[in-house]
């Protein structure tokens, strides 16, 4: 009967016409948050900002419908998250579909093969070609010769199957550069612009650290020319070619895989944009002044240095394909899975590999589109900034299948978004270290100078311009997924599913013992208008924040989310955490079972915080909800440095509360409300 009435209660205050997202919750899970919001007089349905009142304040340029579906109606994100990370990680090894399935969270998905496979046709012409296939496959790169040309010494020391699956592959990159052409290079020379001028000046702004200062000047045109570059390059185009890029390098690394063991070999050809090298099980060292249109390296233990990117405006293709070998890889800016103003694919096939670079690397896209792809292996990898899944006005993707792996970026990095841009990174499997590096200081906080501003690991972030030039960009969309396993995070300021400016930052780990560690706005928060979330589906996980804003937090029209579903967990949180909003933000802290501990301080455990009265603010909802679903839990209050904590004198098992803000006199729209259940 109860169960009933608690249904019964749920369906009116929903409403019983219509289905809705509402209907996916289950009914238990709804229930909670009706019991705490009543608290405060609200429902579920009233669990949002209001779009109108977020509009006196801002609205901005290049928004995404993703983070407009989430931020409208908040309670889609937790079955949203959890559906749309899902469906990355099950089709994690199919390059092309997990491409398009990224990009559709930037507006720009392109669903090539939807309709037939698009390689039927290169393969048929391939196949009509026979042994002169690959010859002819790297003339079309060079028109001032023949293919008879490319018959050199070695060309029939490849295997014959090789031959014909690289060839394949070449005839789709040729076809790739015709929508690279048409989408970056054609409106470039329309304008009147320097493109070689152009790719420099966007790769020094994103790598260009706090104190190279710019004169005012400068800094204006470089502002303009990126938004004309934002209205002017046809990143739809430029996704198109990418997914055919990049079911072709699938295909290619899967029926070269079924080969076997192909012994000895080299061929090398020289085309204008590159060389086409396909070599054998032997070692081998492949880099400068050999950069790669196509390198395919069937085994061996080799090593590679700059290789798999775009290091130049007229060199805007290239894809790295190794089969098998305990691999290096080193690179400094734009390779290893680079695309600068083009298209960068490196994708190994097995081994125990290492891979090291500097900016741009590791999967990256900065007008244009980057993908690593690693299929198995205890593997690490090493960067400094827009690393490891990183998209700036553009793709950028890490994909790695099995193993336990290390990463290591500094900034914008390890699934990270930026305006018209989706990062991600993703690890299927293993017990896995995320660092986004806090102990070298290379990039300050204008939070706190002593840590970094990390902006990864499930970061989505935009410009703000409203209180310099006015020209604000809405940010891009972030997401780090990881499969399982015990694993490790750790950030300065900003991280761990967060969001700055109209973005939408993710991080979702689906099972395992895992440790968050962060310093401000990290594990589920949000900064100035945007969305950050935290999913953890299973395991004993530990949180812990070191000063401010994290564990579902929400500050400034943001909305910051953190859902763990499973296990005995551990929060250690400081002020405006677990639950709380300030400045007209809305945190959600949900932990759904468990025997948990909550040491916290300050704003915290469903609590509101305005800023100073006196303004519209005053009546926008601030609001902090905090849920625990079931298990024996600890409530602990933490004191001063030396002292003991002592227990919270509104929180325990089976409780429910409602926690006033800090305004004086109490503001009407500063809500906080609580419930535990045992």
């Amino acid at each position: 009967m109860k169960y009933a009435a608690i249904c019964l209660c749920v369906f009116l205050l929903l409403g019983a016409s219509g289905t809705s997202v509402r209907d996916s919750w289950d009914p238990d899970d709804l229930e909670l948050f009706a019991a705490a919001l009543a608290q405060v007089g609200m429902t579920p349905d009233e669990l949002r900002l209001d779009v109108h009142d977020r509009e006196f304040y801002g609205g901005d340029k290049y928004c995404l419908p993703f983070f407009n579906a989430l931020i409208d109606d908040p309670l889609k994100i937790s079955p949203y998250t959890r559906r749309l990370t899902d469906e990355l990680l099950v089709g994690a090894d199919d390059l092309g579909l997990t491409l398009s399935r990224l990009q559709n969270r930037a507006d720009m998905g392109v669903r090539v093969g939807l309709t037939g496979d698009p390689l039927a046709e290169y393969r048929d012409k391939a196949r009509r070609l026979e042994a002169m296939a690959l010859a002819t496959a790297v003339a079309e790169f060079n028109e001032d010769v023949t293919p008879a040309y490319y018959v050199t010494d070695g060309y029939y020391d490849v295997p014959p199957e090789l031959r014909q699956h690289a060839a394949v592959l070449l005839l789709v990159m040729h076809d790739v550069l015709v929508y690279r052409r048409q989408a970056i290079e054609v409106p470039l020379a329309r304008l009147g612009i320097d493109a070689e001028q152009a790719y420099r000046r966007q790769t020094a702004a994103l790598t260009r650290g706090e104190d190279d200062l710019l004169p005012l000047t400068t800094q204006l045109a470089e502002l303009t020319e990126t938004e004309l570059l934002l209205e002017t390059i046809d990143l739809g185009l430029l996704n198109a070619g990418a997914t055919l890029l990049a079911i072709a390098a699938d295909a290619t690394a899967s029926s070269l895989a079924e080969l076997g063991p192909l012994g000895e070999f080299e061929y090398r050809a020289h085309t204008p944009l590159g060389y086409v090298i396909i070599c054998g099980d032997q070692h081998d060292s492949h880099g400068p002044p050999s950069h790669p249109l196509l390198l395919i390296d069937t085994g061996g233990l080799d090593r590679y240095s700059e290789c798999g990117g775009t290091p130049r405006f007229d060199q805007p293709l290239s894809v790295v394909l190794d089969l098998g070998g305990n691999d290096q890889y080193s690179g400094g800016r734009s390779s290893l899975g680079s695309g600068v103003f083009g298209i960068g694919l490196l994708l190994d096939a097995g081994g125990r590999d290492f891979y090291q670079a500097q900016d741009l690397s590791l999967g990256a896209g900065l007008f244009g589109v980057g993908i690593l792809c690693d299929m198995e292996g205890d593997d690490r990898y090493y960067g400094r900034t827009a690393v490891q899944g990183s998209g700036t006005y553009g793709t950028g993707m890490l994909i790695d299948l099995a193993g336990d792996d290390v990463y290591e970026c500094y900034q914008y990095g390890q699934g990270y978004g930026f305006t018209k841009g989706c990062g991600l990174l993703l690890d299927a499997a293993g017990s896995d270290t995320y660092i986004a590096n806090d102990t070298d200081i290379i990039n300050p906080s204008p939070q706190s100078a002593e840590h970094n501003a990390s902006l990864s690991q499930g970061f989505g972030f935009g410009r703000r311009g409203d209180y310099n030039d006015g020209h604000s960009w809405a940010g891009g969309a972030g997401m780090l997924i990881d499969g399982g396993g015990q694993d490790s995070y750790s950030c300065g300021v900003f991280g761990q599913g967060c969001a700055y400016w109209y973005g939408v930052g993710i991080l979702a780990d689906k099972g395992g013992g895992d440790s968050y560690f962060g310093q401000w706005y990290c594990q589920g928060s949000g900064a100035h208008f945007a969305l950050g979330i935290l999913q953890d589906e299973a395991g004993d996980d530990a949180y812990e924040g070191a000063q401010n804003m994290c564990v579902g937090a929400g500050h400034d029209f943001s909305f910051g989310w953190l859902e763990d579903s499973a296990g005995n967990d551990r929060y250690t949180c400081p002020n405006l955490s677990l639950g709380a909003a300030n400045a007209n933000g809305i945190g959600v802290f949900w932990d759904k079972a468990g025997d948990d501990s909550y040491l916290s301080r300050g704003v915290t455990l469903g609590m509101a915080n305005s800023v100073r009265p006196g303004s519209l603010r005053d009546f926008i909802l601030s609001l902090g909800v905090f849920i625990d679903g079931g298990g024996h839990d600890t409530y602990l209050q933490a004191m001063g440095e030396g002292e003991e904590p002592l227990p919270w004198d509104f929180a325990g098992d089976g409780l429910s509360w409602s926690r006033p803000g800090r305004a004086d006199p109490p503001l009407a729209a500063e809500k906080g409300c609580a419930v535990d259940r045992e």
